[in-house]
């Protein structure tokens, strides 16, 4: 069977499961049925062995699919503090880029790798060289669960690193439930820092989520943050 999609179709959103994630809550043994039918999965072995199983149907899936021909797929950092010290690792989403690079090297034709890096880590703009030369094609940033702020002037050599080496990045805009977040650095103005500093930048969620419409609003208080930075229209199509 020819799998290959008409268009060169790429999904550039998908999380890997940690390694350290388990589903032994009652919750989970429940939710977890419903949850391997969407995904495709056995619910048995996603139980037993959760980030085999996600990584080997993530896989076979793909593969399968006549409308997608590859995914964009990371982890995320852990959090930490001003001096590197690791204060917290979601057991669920942080999957390592060791993880996200193991998973490339099984189907490196279908799965493109992103890594995460904290830029809090005293050693981050070296972890960014040494990711990207192995070979992780862009960045996976999740600010509000770091509680960094990209706007700081301490982050600007990280970002322009990033533009360096021509990786895009992916910010997380708009609510969060998965992991704790500081609700200030869900807001829109978080794509300014990659994006003044010339990064290509991909704004996840688009500022969506569980809020109320009225409290989204807040996301979009400086709207004109984001349409400077946006190229002007064609012509033709500021004549229509």
């Amino acid at each position: 069977m020819n799998r290959t999609p008409s268009l060169d179709t790429v999904d550039i959103h998908m999380h890997l499961l940690s390694k350290e994630a388990k589903f032994t809550r009652f919750y989970d043994r429940l939710a977890i049925r419903f949850f391997a039918r969407k995904l495709g999965a056995d619910p048995a072995a996603l139980l037993a062995s959760p980030h085999e199983a996600y990584r080997d149907t993530v896989i076979r899936r793909v593969g399968e699919s006549k409308h997608m021909a590859k995914t964009v797929i990371f982890g995320v950092d852990a959090k930490v503090d001003e001096n590197g010290r690791e204060l917290h690792r979601d057991p669920t989403v942080c999957a390592t880029n060791e993880e996200v690079w193991d998973l490339h090297t099984r189907a490196p034709d279908l799965i493109i790798p992103f890594m995460s890096v904290n830029p809090l880590r005293p050693d981050a703009i070296e972890r960014v060289e040494r990711y990207a030369e192995m070979g992780f094609a862009g960045m996976k940033f999740l600010q509000n669960y770091w509680n960094v702020d990209t706007r700081e002037k301490r982050f600007r050599p990280f970002f322009e690193k990033l533009a360096e080496l021509k990786l895009p990045i992916i910010v997380h805009i708009g609510s969060e439930s998965s992991v704790h977040s500081h609700r200030a650095c869900e807001r829109l103005e978080m794509l300014e820092g990659p994006l003044e500093a010339g990064v290509t930048t991909i704004a996840a969620h688009m500022g969506l989520g569980v809020l109320a419409p009225a409290a989204s609003e807040g996301l979009f208080e400086k709207p004109e943050t984001l349409r400077r930075q946006l190229p002007p229209p064609p012509e033709d199509a500021r004549n229509t």
